[in-house]
């Protein structure tokens, strides 16, 4: 049985990520949620279990074999379960797909700073950085070109991009 380390998925994207790729393969799965950042992280990140991982998560563990980082999570399972579960069919779309998720999930250190993940509170408007601003627009344009040539219309896109808040 798989076995998925992760941190609390209303604060980290990345455990969120890693959580989504285990869930929709299907497979059954033991879920371990660690405590990040209290008195006891760095011994708790010490222990075999995050070898070789440095301590970050997500780290899916299958019997001996340890996969961490939620993109390489989603292609080891992609090449166990088939990876119409994770990319599209079409090989451009997958390319494009696999090109935009890299780059947010490498990227967007601004955005990732300034307006950190916490879905479990709204929070009120507030003014956004110039950098800010310009990475949003990069994730708009991005979600445009791959609707725009894969998915139809962008025009959805375009009216959200309009409505965000400056």
């Amino acid at each position: 049985m798989l076995k998925l380390i992760i941190g609390n998925r209303a604060y980290s994207s990345w455990s969120m990520r890693g959580w989504l790729a285990v869930k929709q393969s299907n497979e059954e799965f033991e879920e371990y949620v660690v405590p990040m950042f209290d008195a006891d992280w760095e011994k708790r990140r010490e222990g075999d279990e995050f070898a070789p991982s440095l301590g970050k998560v997500p780290i899916m563990w299958d019997g001996e074999c340890v996969v961490w980082d939620s993109l390489a999570i989603i292609e080891f399972l992609a090449d166990r379960y088939g990876g119409d579960l994770y990319w599209p069919a079409d090989e451009s779309a997958r390319g494009m797909a696999r090109s935009m998720a890299a780059e947010m999930h490498s990227g967007f250190a601004n955005l990732r700073r300034e307006l950190p993940m916490n879905v479990r509170k709204s929070f009120a408007p507030r003014e956004i950085s110039e950098p800010v601003r310009e990475e949003i627009d990069r994730i708009l344009q991005l979600w445009a070109q791959a609707r725009a040539r894969f998915g139809g219309t962008a025009m959805a896109l375009r009216d959200l991009a309009d409505n965000v808040q400056a």
